[in-house]
């Protein structure tokens, strides 16, 4: 089963919005979850806001006043939600590869995010490539990666593209 996303998070994300913010109509219909793929006996549909709420996963606490001071300025009628687990950047550092547990991790934080009513959820540390990735293939709402925007606008602006970086983690 497909689900469409709710009109307010359609709009929220459409052209109108900060090209740093904006999303694909294509990623706007994702699979529905079903309560095994997270591991919950039951779940319920989230709680439904005026504000399309956003909820910003942090893996380091440096990330959330930034993060915050932006969607204040850009995009003020946001509900923006943060959650961190700082355990993430820590554990990350400390395993050179994603483990299966760190995929798991990202799923549960997800579902939680989801059941909290999250119309979309921004992942504010890039050292998570993957595991992002099966996040968003695992829940019903949008999922971006920090610096999905960014490489979309890039792209889009040409074809030579030079990009530096000091972890190499994150271009995973």
């Amino acid at each position: 089963m497909v689900r469409k996303m709710s009109a307010v998070a359609a709009r929220a994300f459409s052209a109108s919005r900060p090209r740093s913010l904006r999303m694909s109509r294509t990623t706007a219909f994702l699979p529905r979850l079903s309560s095994s793929k997270i591991g919950l006996a039951a779940w319920s549909e989230p709680m439904v806001s005026k504000k399309p709420r956003i909820v910003l996963l942090h893996g380091t606490p440096v990330a959330i006043e930034p993060i915050q001071r932006a969607f204040a300025t850009r995009w003020p009628e946001a509900e923006p939600v943060d959650l961190l687990d700082a355990s993430l950047s820590i554990d990350r550092a400390k395993d050179h590869d994603l483990t299966p547990r760190m995929f798991e991790r990202f799923v549960e934080l997800g579902g939680y995010a989801h059941r909290i009513g999250a119309e979309a959820i921004l992942v504010t540390c890039s050292a998570f490539g993957p595991a992002i990735e099966r996040m968003a293939k695992e829940l019903p709402v949008p999922v971006l990666k920090p610096n999905e925007a960014m490489f979309r606008e890039a792209i889009g602006r040409g074809r030579r593209i030079g990009m530096l970086d000091r972890k190499s983690t994150r271009l995973n």
